[in-house]
Order: structure tokens, then sequence, then C-alpha cells
């Protein structure tokens, strides 16, 4: 038997890297800031199925760790959902401070 998991969604699993300098719980309350802040935007809100999930801490590497986020979307709409929270999340650290890590 064959089935199509994706038919009634998506997810959108993103790798969201943080510094080893920075504030980690700083950093992922604001990820959560921005996640709920998307889920109640009318444009996105229909579009993101349920509460997205902060994971947690879920690598090292040797410029920054990566704090996974998971968000379950409409059905191939995971790429357009990513793209709009990576540009969110961006801005939101921006004005918070928090520097993003660039490769050595």
């Amino acid at each position: 038997i064959v089935a199509n998991l994706s038919s009634r969604w998506s997810r959108a699993n993103l790798s969201i890297p943080v510094g080893y300098d920075t504030d980690l719980d700083s950093a992922i309350t604001l990820i959560r800031e921005v996640a709920a802040d998307m889920t109640s935007d009318k444009k996105w809100r229909e579009q993101i199925l349920e509460t997205p999930e902060v994971l947690g801490v879920d690598d090292f590497a040797s410029h920054s760790l990566s704090v996974r986020v998971w968000m379950k979307t409409q059905p191939s709409r995971q790429g357009a959902v990513a793209r709009e929270f990576r540009r969110r999340l961006k801005m939101a650290m921006d004005s918070a401070g928090i520097v993003l890590p660039s490769q050595p």
C-alpha cells in the first residue's frame, strides 16, 4: 500500500543557527515569540495548522548550535511558511541585538 502522507499537511523543518556567545534562553524565547506572532497573522494563520514547536537545541557545530523548529502547514506550503518565518526571525534578531553566526 502506498500512501501520500503529505496530502493533508506538510511540515516546515527549520534549523535556526545560534552563536555560542548568545543567551540561549533569550534566543529560544524570541523564536517562540516570532512563531506565535506569525501564527496569529491573518495572512499566515490559515497556512499554519498548529502552534509551531520549538524543540530546542538539536545540534552543535564548530561555529554555532542549532535550534530545531517544526511548523505544521497546509500541504505544499511549508516552503513559503519557512521563508517568511526566517525573514521575520532575522528582523527580530536584528532588533534584539542577536547576531546570527557566520561560518569561519
